[in-house]
């Protein structure tokens, strides 16, 4: 099933369509943990900062918000001629990452760090590491596959493909991947980073 699925994946793509729209909406929530108020953080400037900070409910250490930006878009694609564009459509920043560091600093690294994902190619990048992706050429030997399930959706059979590395060390994923039981076209991603 996972090298039919390779097969078809270039006639899969988004791009192969005339046209698209779609809506994405993307949330980044960046703090720092652990950190004690004291003599640094009040030569910081940070004093006042940290003794608003928040208790994580999970560990009981201090966590610092530095940053939460939210935005949706609108995204358009015309396949010909070639034509892409993008309209923000609304944005919400709280934090203090702008007092921390050079103005736009920080947001212009964590777009760097988190591109956006394209499941079928080769290698996905995130915080400046190429992942293999599971839909790569090598994706069969890199992990193993298995049928979590078959689903209906809007009168469609689905198939739910399990996916995780032989060696839980390398950079890869674990997940799983919804497919048209008979296009083989990706409806939906789950995927995650395994701990080790």
């Amino acid at each position: 099933l996972a090298k039919r699925i390779l097969a078809e994946k270039n006639e899969n793509r988004i791009e192969r369509a005339d046209y698209y729209q779609r809506s994405t909406y993307e949330k980044l929530l960046l703090g720092i943990t652990d950190i004690k108020s004291g003599k640094t953080t009040d030569n910081l400037g940070l004093g006042e900062i940290m003794a608003n900070a928040d208790t994580s409910i999970i560990s009981g250490k201090n966590v610092l918000m530095v940053s939460l930006k939210e935005k949706t878009m609108q995204q358009y694609y015309r396949k010909s001629p070639e034509t892409k564009k993008q309209i923000v459509t609304g944005r919400k920043e709280k934090g203090i990452d702008d007092q921390l560091f050079a103005e736009g600093w920080l947001t212009t690294y964590m777009d760097e760090m988190f591109k956006d994902i394209d499941i079928y190619n080769s290698n996905i990048n995130i915080a400046f590491k190429p992942f293999v992706g599971p839909l790569s050429p090598i994706a069969t030997d890199f992990y193993k596959f298995f049928i979590k399930d078959t689903i209906q959706i809007d009168g469609e059979k689905y198939i739910n493909l399990g996916f995780t590395p032989f060696n839980s060390s390398f950079f890869g994923f674990m997940g799983y991947i919804t497919v048209n039981d008979s296009t083989l076209a990706v409806k939906h991603v789950n995927m995650d980073i395994p701990a080790n």
